[in-house]
C-alpha cells in the first residue's frame, strides 16, 4: 500500500504543476497587457484558456485527492479488521492455555485414581490368592 500511495503523490504532484504553470502565464499575460496596452482580445483568450485548463488541473486533484482519502480509509478498516483478528487470536491462545493447564490438572487426578485403583487390584489379588484352596 505505502508504493501505491507514492505513486498515488506523483500523479497529484503531475496534476498541480500545471495549476502553478497556469497562474505564471497568467501573470505573465497580465503584465504584458499591463505594458503593452494592445492586443486585449488576445490576451484575454489566452486567461480564458488558461483558467479552463486550470479548472481541469483542479478537477483531477479533486479526483485523485478524494481517492487518496478513500483508500487511506479503507487502509484503516483493514489495519482494524487485522487488529480484530490479532486480538481474536490472542484470545484463543489464553484459552487454549487454559485448556491444556486444567488437562493438566485432569491428567494428575487420573494418574493419581489409576494407582489407587491398582493398589487395590493388587490387595484383591493377594486376598484372592491368600484364600484359595
Amino acid at each position: 500500500m505505502a508504493g501505491w500511495i507514492l505513486i498515488n503523490d506523483v500523479s497529484v504532484r503531475e496534476f498541480y504543476e500545471p495549476v502553478y504553470e497556469n497562474l505564471y502565464k497568467t501573470l505573465v499575460y497580465s503584465l504584458l497587457f499591463i505594458i503593452l496596452g494592445a492586443g486585449f482580445a488576445v490576451v484575454a483568450d489566452e486567461v480564458r484558456k488558461l483558467a479552463e485548463s486550470t479548472q481541469k488541473s483542479l478537477a483531477q486533484i479533486e479526483v485523485s485527492a478524494n481517492s487518496l482519502a478513500q483508500s487511506i480509509v479503507e487502509m484503516g478498516e483493514v489495519v482494524q479488521s487485522q487488529t480484530s483478528a490479532i486480538t481474536h487470536i490472542s484470545e484463543v491462545g489464553a484459552n487454549m492455555a487454559q485448556s491444556a493447564q486444567a488437562n493438566l490438572v485432569i491428567i494428575e487426578q487420573t494418574q493419581a485414581t489409576s494407582g489407587e485403583i491398582d493398589e487395590i487390584a493388587k490387595n484383591i489379588k493377594d486376598t484372592i490368592e491368600k484364600k484359595k484352596f
